[in-house]
């Protein structure tokens, strides 16, 4: 497996990849004009994990200029990769990353009621730093999480 930063190439098969993982009703969709936005005047980069040629996860770092924390704002691994290795080396690559460019650490949301995400986040030294009540279409909160180093 491979992990690289994502290029105008691969719009198509990030935006068809955010629709194989995440469900409409739960979540908010990004579309193809927003990865494309992302890749060429957003403050982000795309994290790529490709096996044999195809891509299997993708993992979305956001950045502000007042912040030294990086935003991860989206992580998605194909159904067919998922309880692998694809999300714990995209979550690697990020944070070494993240302190390649000298960033203080990373804050992240997840859904309130995902105790085994939680769970993972919590064993690499994710901290609970907030939640935020109907952030999900559903209707359903968010704990924010926080890792500094």
């Amino acid at each position: 497996m491979r992990i690289r930063l994502a290029t105008l190439d691969d719009v198509n098969d990030l935006s068809l990849l955010e629709t194989r993982v995440f469900d409409p009703q739960f979540y908010h969709l990004m579309h193809r004009s927003q990865f494309l936005h992302l890749l060429t005047k957003g403050h982000a980069d795309i994290l790529i994990a490709e096996q044999n040629a195809v891509i299997c996860g993708m993992l979305i770092i956001l950045y502000r200029t007042t912040s030294q924390l990086g935003r991860m704002y989206s992580i998605a691994v194909d159904p067919d990769y998922q309880g692998g290795e694809v999300g714990k080396r995209l979550f690697d690559f990020m944070e070494g990353h993240l302190k390649k460019r000298n960033m203080k650490g990373v804050i992240l949301e997840i859904r309130a009621e995902n105790t085994p995400h939680l769970e993972r986040y919590k064993k690499r030294g994710y901290c609970v730093s907030g939640s935020v009540p109907d952030y999900y279409p559903d209707g359903s909160s968010c704990l924010k999480l926080k890792k500094t180093w």
